[in-house]
């Protein structure tokens, strides 16, 4: 069985902190099951990337020839676990938040980076749009 792990909307996820949602994915499952080795870090990310990649058929969610180039780049010094190459997945599941976030790319194009006016400023017009959208219903 293939499961994936996203959020759907403020509606039921305030933040829409993917980062968060791989978080408590992870720690529910070992609080259910009182398996602290049930869902490891390394779980809770290919359920987030490759899985969620594979439950809505597009070819995304690992770096290889033929895939999306869907690339998020992480400050990772947000964490608050001492970084090391041996608990990288770790610290960003456990640690990292949506803050964390420096850069989005989608098919290769880059498409958020943080504190960038262009970015800025479609957020912005975006945010506005969507109010006068609103607002005509």
């Amino acid at each position: 069985m293939t499961v994936g792990l996203g959020t759907d909307s403020a509606a039921s996820n305030n933040t829409q902190d993917l980062f968060r949602e791989m978080r408590m994915m992870a720690l529910i499952q070992k609080h259910q099951y009182w398996n602290s080795s049930i869902v490891t870090a390394q779980d809770a990310l290919d359920v987030a990337t490759r899985g969620g990649a594979e439950v809505v058929g597009i070819k995304a969610g690992r770096i290889e020839k033929g895939y999306l180039a869907d690339i998020t780049v992480l400050d990772v010094t947000r964490g608050m676990l001492p970084l090391r190459r041996d608990n990288l997945i770790s610290n960003i599941v456990y640690s990292v938040a949506g803050d964390a976030v420096e850069r989005v790319y989608v098919g290769g194009e880059e498409v958020y980076r943080r504190g960038s006016e262009k970015f800025a400023r479609m957020y912005k017009e975006a945010l506005e749009e969507a109010e006068e959208f609103l607002s005509s219903l």
